[in-house]
């Protein structure tokens, strides 16, 4: 199993998570903290709370 190549935490803020979706093209990115798998965040859910704010 490889790492993946961009991954986001629990304390970063929704501008970092939304820069680092943009950066990457990817449509899901993992939640890892501490090295434990927490699940995905998508792109299309962090950019509809992003506009809701």
């Amino acid at each position: 199993m490889y790492p993946p190549k961009t991954s986001v935490s629990t304390d970063e803020t929704t501008e970092q998570i939304v820069e680092k979706i943009h950066s990457s093209g990817r449509y899901n990115i993992p939640v890892i903290e501490n090295g434990k798998y927490l699940g995905f965040v998508s792109r299309a859910s962090i950019f509809s709370f992003y506009q809701k704010k």
